[in-house]
């Protein structure tokens, strides 16, 4: 199966926000709850946890939704600094139009899926 995992990662104040998504096969199904682990991701404070995941069984697809970061600072440094070691470990940045309706749309869109 193919899995879509779009993270969202803010500053303190909920400003600068930026989404970003990675793609994996595997033939693990993600579920509401799991805690993701990826090289990408710092190790202290956060929990990586889906909140959400929709299943398209015909095209062996998931997309899957993690708990927004919220980063313990206002520096952006420290903001574009964590996006960049996301991006060095195979995440990439959705642009924030893109987003704002929900990730499902992002996936399908970014991927020529209509809904």
């Amino acid at each position: 199966m193919k899995i879509y995992v779009v993270q969202l990662v803010t500053l303190q104040d909920g400003s600068h926000v930026s989404g970003l998504m990675k793609t994996f096969k595997s033939i693990i199904r993600p579920m509401e709850g799991d805690l993701l682990d990826d090289p990408g991701f710092y190790a202290e404070p956060y929990e990586y946890t889906i909140i959400k995941t929709s299943i398209n069984y015909e095209t062996d697809e998931c997309y899957v939704s993690m708990k927004p970061i919220l980063m313990e600072t206002m520096d952006e440094k420290v903001l574009y600094t964590y996006i960049e070691k996301l991006k060095m470990n195979g995440w990439s940045v959705i642009p924030t139009e893109e987003f704002v309706q929900g990730h499902t749309n992002v996936v399908r869109k970014e991927h020529g899926k209509g809904i």
